[in-house]
């Protein structure tokens, strides 16, 4: 063999020995983001009030009014996997609460919510189920603690949001529409899980992180109790 052939014969043997790595370092990502839960899921829309047609006319009637069917409510955080931004988001319809109406406002309410019961995709997440102990805090509480009006259709309701076993004061941003049958409210609160004592779920693995903070949201369909 020439020396010409010799050095042809290293560059091809170079080549195949970087084509080999390169190959290997592909596989190794492919299986780590298969293990950290891969790029990021599409996370379901935000929530807001449906379609008006099922809505009859006539203001809300005075009473209690209780959270009913078709009500959800959950979170929405931030994540990033391999670079790549996206949301993730909790769901669960096992909602209980009331609200007193009286004239265009809601004077007293209170909701509660089954964070035991969240899904995220569909899916029961230890992950979320961990970082909130919901073994020992299952539920989260909102509690009204001035009134607000209903005829406004957007406003701010101040209240107490007891989480992870912690009360602190917030103000709920929400949107409002009523009839004689039926109230509706869809809205959002923002969470810093520091807050709250909650410490980010884990399981991310080096490439993949969640943001720290969030928004707990909601949407009530309410009827006559």
């Amino acid at each position: 063999m020439t020396l010409v052939q010799e050095k042809r014969v290293k560059r091809r043997s170079r080549r195949r020995r970087t084509l080999w790595a390169v190959a290997a370092a592909v596989t190794l990502l492919v299986l780590t983001v298969i293990l950290i839960g891969g790029t990021p899921q599409a996370a379901p829309p935000a929530l807001g009030l449906p379609s008006a047609t099922t809505i009859t006319t006539g203001k809300p009637r005075d009473g209690t009014w209780a959270v009913g069917p078709g009500s959800v409510a959950g979170f929405r955080l931030s994540e990033t996997t391999l670079g790549r931004e996206g949301d993730v988001a909790g769901r669960t319809n096992q909602i209980s609460g009331t609200a007193t109406v009286t004239g265009d406002r809601i004077t007293a309410a209170e909701c509660i919510l089954q964070l035991d019961a969240i899904t995220v995709n569909g899916e029961p997440s230890k992950q979320f189920a961990d970082s909130l102990n919901t073994a020992d805090f299952p539920t989260a509480t909102f509690t009204l603690t001035a009134p607000v009006d209903l005829a406004a259709g957007a406003a701010q309701a101040p209240g107490r949001l007891t989480l992870h076993g912690v009360t602190r004061a917030v103000r709920v941003t929400f949107t409002s529409r009523g009839s004689t049958a039926t109230v509706e409210a869809t809205g959002s609160v923002p969470i810093v899980l520091a807050d709250w004592g909650i410490q980010p779920p884990r399981g991310y693995g080096s490439l993949g992180s969640l943001a720290d903070h969030g928004v707990a949201e909601f949407y009530l369909h309410l009827t006559p109790a």
